[in-house]
């Protein structure tokens, strides 16, 4: 299976943006169990559904207008990374809401949203990872 997706990815890198979507038909079921872990750790409570994750990450990662994934590890350690970053962006804007935020978010699965009591460990979370990052990025 290896050998399609890097395929794949030198052709998205190429240029080939309809190659992008047949790669995510492909990896598809294994970003499901990737976000499916990720909201397994951003606790009990979920503000988003697992197939609702990944439908924001496709839409991040398609968004990119350059990509340059070296290989099969590296493309699923970015769709990880923006996995981690669309929780935590809901996670803040759970938060905003509970200090008075009037804007109304409309996501693709809104029936999905719930009340996340952990959003500030959540953010909190992010901006230690992200310290931490700035003092040692491997």
């Amino acid at each position: 299976m290896n050998a399609p997706i890097t395929r794949l990815l030198a052709e998205v890198r190429a240029g080939d943006r309809s190659s992008l979507d047949r790669l995510f038909a492909l990896v598809y079921e294994e970003l499901r169990g990737l976000a499916h872990r990720q909201l397994e750790r951003s606790g009990p409570r979920r503000m988003i559904d697992t197939t609702a994750l990944v439908h924001e990450v496709y839409l991040k990662v398609s968004a990119a207008v350059n990509p340059d994934w070296e290989h099969r590890r590296h493309f699923y350690g970015v769709a990880a990374r923006a996995m981690r970053q669309i929780i935590v962006d809901q996670a803040r804007r759970h938060r905003a809401q509970k200090r008075g935020g009037k804007l109304e978010h409309v996501g693709l699965d809104d029936g999905a949203l719930s009340i996340e009591e952990d959003a500030g460990e959540l953010v909190a979370l992010d901006e230690a990872l992200a310290r931490l990052v700035r003092r040692d990025p491997r």
